[in-house]
């Protein structure tokens, strides 16, 4: 199994999604194991899921995660700052809460 390497802010992002009234799924370990690429988290609220991912201020895709966000079906959010978390859950809560 290889070691996960999460961003300095994954724990912070974490926390500002749940106080938005998200539940998340930590799934960082995923990618690097099993889907090269895989998110960083899910955010749910109710049937609403977003695949997370957490980039520190200056941080880019990698190529297995552009790969992985052009396959995902649904909701893809790159999350940097807690402007990042309030913009997703504007953009796909709003009228649902």
């Amino acid at each position: 199994m290889r070691a996960t390497r999460r961003d300095a802010n994954h724990a912070e992002l974490t926390g500002y999604l749940q106080q938005c009234g998200w539940r998340v799924v930590d799934t960082a370990a995923v990618g690097p194991n099993a889907v090269p690429g895989f998110p960083d988290a899910l955010a749910v609220h109710g049937e609403t899921v977003v695949a997370c991912e957490f980039k520190a201020a200056r941080g880019q895709l990698t190529p297995d995660e552009q790969a992985f966000r052009l396959s995902w079906p649904g909701h893809y959010a790159v999350l940097r700052t807690l402007d990042d978390v309030l913009t997703m859950t504007r953009t796909y809560l709003v009228g649902k809460l």
